[in-house]
């Protein structure tokens, strides 16, 4: 039986802060230390998973179904969830959102490790799923948790400008960064490369901005360069065939580069993985954990969540059920937004221990339906040599 990392990195956490507490040693983690680790993994981690990604025509579909899903879960998750909170806490709509969304955001963090050893379709589903959960999430709640919204249709015609934007400016920095990475030639370039990647993300975030989408791009156009070469060149226009000409070199470059970014990328994702989720289970007010209420309330949203999930896969997607419904956790991006909702929207009873309980939760699901899909592998495996 495999355990998630996640559950053993939180477990751990949680014990050492139990040790050191129960040894008089008072070590408190800053939440802006876990926050900015936090973010440095989600660009590794959504960075992993689009290198991943190749281009094809027969991919279209998987995508756009992915996608839709992606709407369909986090739109009425966010409604479902978010009026729970009002009605349980009495808060308005505007405070109780930024929280509905939180938890309503697959991990990416968790799902691209996890379901590397399940079969293809059900693995690249659930990483265009999880990548655009992500995405789609980050989007929504910085426009609810840092916008004023209104009856205008101004503000929301200004996001899809934005989006645009980001959108442009995601593929012309990509192809700035393919063409540093061909002409970069000391030995440490590509934590030089990370690093102005992770600057331009964090500006981005500081003017609220879907800094996310730059780093999806940048992840499918290095995965993806040979398709602008091939198209450059096999073009008939002899103007562009000029252009391919000229940049198949430094195309050609690139990819011994591009060789050696996805191990390192692959690597150290998995090392600030491991630092986050420690930290975050360390952090944990044990206290809160024995709370019946918070219990009571994150089996209220499980149960929210789970609902939604099956009626979306049985009848919207029309996708297999098992062990899709299961593979639903919650985990990094969670975290990460509830660290950023402003004081101004945070209600009491809502902590971090009613979000330590649903990321367990929905991770040992995870687990169930992990075994589930290798239990079935073997069965379709036994029944094609028998």
């Amino acid at each position: 039986m495999r355990i998630p990392s996640v559950l053993l990195l939180l477990g751990t956490g949680v014990l050492c802060k139990w040790l050191a507490t129960y040894y008089g040693f008072n070590i408190e983690i800053p939440t802006s230390v876990i926050s900015i680790v936090g973010s440095v993994g989600l660009i590794l981690i959504v960075l992993e998973g689009t290198l991943d990604i190749k281009f094809t025509r027969d991919k279209a579909k998987i995508l756009g179904s992915a996608f839709l899903v992606c709407i369909f879960l986090v739109a009425c998750s966010t409604v479902g969830i978010g009026w729970l909170i009002v009605r349980e806490t009495g808060s308005s709509w505007h405070n109780a959102l930024p929280y509905a969304i939180s938890l309503s955001v697959i991990s990416s963090a968790i799902v691209i490790p996890t379901v590397e050893s399940m079969a293809w379709r059900t693995k690249e589903f659930m990483l265009y799923e999880s990548i655009l959960s992500d995405i789609i999430g980050i989007i929504v709640f910085n426009v609810v948790a840092f916008d004023q919204l209104s009856n205008d249709i101004g503000p929301y015609l200004n996001l899809g400008g934005q989006i645009v934007l980001m959108l442009i400016v995601s593929v012309l920095f990509s192809l700035m960064m393919v063409w540093l990475m061909a002409k970069i030639r000391t030995r440490v370039r590509f934590y030089l490369i990370l690093a102005i990647v992770v600057l331009v993300y964090e500006s981005g975030n500081l003017l609220h901005l879907s800094s996310l989408l730059l780093i999806m791009c940048f992840g499918l156009v290095l995965n993806n360069i040979d398709l602008l070469d091939n198209a450059l060149v096999n073009s008939k226009r002899a103007f562009w065939q000029r252009i391919g000409k000229k940049i198949y070199n430094t195309i050609q470059d690139a990819y011994k580069s591009i060789d050696g970014f996805k191990p390192m990328v692959v690597e150290t994702a998995f090392i600030i993985r491991t630092i986050f989720f420690f930290m975050f289970g360390y952090s944990i007010n044990l206290n809160g954990l024995l709370d019946t209420q918070s219990l009571l309330f994150s089996a209220y949203i499980l149960a929210i969540m789970y609902a939604l999930r099956y009626v979306n896969l049985k009848f919207f997607a029309r996708s297999s059920v098992f062990p899709e419904i299961l593979i639903y956790p919650r985990g990094l991006t969670t975290i990460l937004l509830y660290y950023s909702i402003p004081l101004a929207s945070h209600i009491n009873g809502l902590n971090s221990s009613m979000f330590f309980t649903i990321v367990i939760v929905t991770n040992l699901l995870m687990m169930i339906g992990v075994i589930f899909s290798k239990n079935e592998e073997m069965k379709i495996e036994e029944d094609i040599f028998t």
